[in-house]
């Protein structure tokens, strides 16, 4: 904490004008004026400084032996790398240390002492930089623990039943668990490359992937089988007892509490890569080259949509009446007449294409907590929100992955967001 205190005051010296926050944005002039670019993650060194000189005369004064009045500042002990999104390196534990005058804290502590806010900016640095009780609000921050390995690069799935209890499956049968506070690596037994996670509860967790992989962790160990010799890509579920993992070639399986059952036939032989169950007697799967499939609690029946060559990645459903279904090349009418990039909506009628105005791409996962509050990710670090009535998309920034194949959140206050590059993403309102 000294040391923030000091890169913040160093700031100030140095000639700076103003510190990045989540309002913060940089124009072309702008860009062209600085080095580094302030994004919604946070800012860089050079972006603290008003310009380049300014930006090494802050790095001279950070690397310096001790500061005026004697205090020892060094390099970070922690490994801070001003590269980081964010601009600091937050203690992991979230311990609190004095301040440069050692009267007071800076952001929020734990023990209950004075917070003293950082100029009113919000950083991603794990702080309650503006000492309104939120860490990191408002900002959409790169979490991922930086001992991940480049085995772990594809990071395909997150859920969770807490914000103290989250998931995440990927590549060469990466398992990570967040328990609120720090990151663990899971072994299953399992090297496949895992797709989809889905919860029941703490000690209820399902996994697919490749070559009909499953994994239930049942609170104390894992089981690790193969039902199938296709590759399974989505598992979703309403209980413990009721749960469907679908993959290639028209694959659904279900499990009844006590076994997964017998493959059950669709109506196609196409790839699925999303299911949501609405009920017991209710569930939609969705995949390649439009397929749309429902199930009435007896068989699957395909349901047209009237899209030829889109194809579906993701599911998510408040009620029989409202589902949604995301992808790629699903395309809609914008007021204005122009195409544009769209989600299908059934309404308990019939499959609508609903257009997504802003910035737009191909979506690979969708999760809601309401039927007015709905994410989905995809291509091109590409957000979109349902609030009801319009989707809106936007582009994160830079550094913070490319491609987001899962999302998740404890609340429609808290997030999470995993795709390529070993990204997480965590937010929090």
């Amino acid at each position: 904490m000294i040391r923030r205190y000091l890169l913040f005051l160093a700031f100030i010296l140095a000639g700076g004008t103003s510190a990045c926050s989540s309002s913060t944005y940089l124009g072309s002039s702008d860009a062209e004026r600085r080095d580094g670019v302030c994004n919604d993650v946070g800012c860089d060194v050079e972006e603290l400084a008003d310009g380049p000189g300014h930006a090494d005369s802050l790095r001279d004064s950070l690397s310096s032996d001790a500061d005026p009045d004697g205090l020892e500042v060094g390099p970070d002990p922690d490994g801070w790398d001003p590269s980081d999104h964010g601009g600091f390196d937050a203690e992991p534990d979230g311990t609190d240390v004095p301040a440069a005058d050692g009267d007071a804290d800076v952001g929020r502590d734990d023990a209950g002492g004075p917070c003293v806010p950082i100029g009113g900016d919000v950083f991603c640095n794990g702080l309650d930089d503006d000492c309104d009780g939120v860490t990191d609000e408002g900002l959409w921050c790169a979490v991922a623990p930086d001992w991940l390995t480049s085995d772990s690069r594809e990071l395909r799935g997150v859920w969770g039943t807490a914000p103290d209890d989250v998931w995440v499956v990927g590549s060469f049968g990466t398992v990570l668990h967040w328990d609120g506070a720090t990151w663990t690596s899971v072994a299953t037994g399992s090297t496949a490359h895992l797709e989809s996670v889905w919860c029941a509860a703490r000690d209820q967790v399902w996994i697919v992937g490749e070559i009909g992989t499953i994994l239930h962790w049942d609170g104390t160990t894992w089981d690790v089988r193969s039902v199938t010799d296709v590759d399974l890509h989505a598992v979703r579920g309403i209980s413990a007892d009721d749960i469907w993992a679908v993959g290639d070639a028209g694959t659904t399986f279900r499990w009844s509490g006590d076994g997964w059952g017998e493959r059950i036939p669709p109506t196609v032989s196409d790839d699925f890569y999303g299911v949501w169950p609405v009920s017991h007697d209710e569930a939609w799967a969705t995949g390649c080259c439009s397929p749309i499939l429902h199930w009435d609690g007896s068989s699957w029946q395909r349901v047209p949509v009237g899209m030829m060559g889109a194809t579906g990645r993701g599911a998510w459903a408040s009620g029989p009446s409202d589902v949604w279904v995301v992808g790629e090349d699903i395309w809609a009418s914008l007021p204005d007449g122009h195409d544009a990039t769209g989600m299908l909506h059934w309404d308990g009628v019939s499959w609508n294409a609903v257009p997504v105005e802003g910035e737009t791409s191909h979506y690979l996962a969708v999760w809601g907590a309401s039927p007015d509050a709905i994410w989905a990710g995809g291509w091109n670090r590409n957000l979109a929100r349902w609030d009801g009535a319009t989707w809106t998309g936007t582009e994160l920034g830079g550094g913070l992955g490319s491609m987001y194949y899962g999302i998740w959140g404890a609340s429609s206050h808290d997030l999470w967001i995993v795709g390529n590059e070993k990204t997480i993403l965590h937010w929090r309102e």
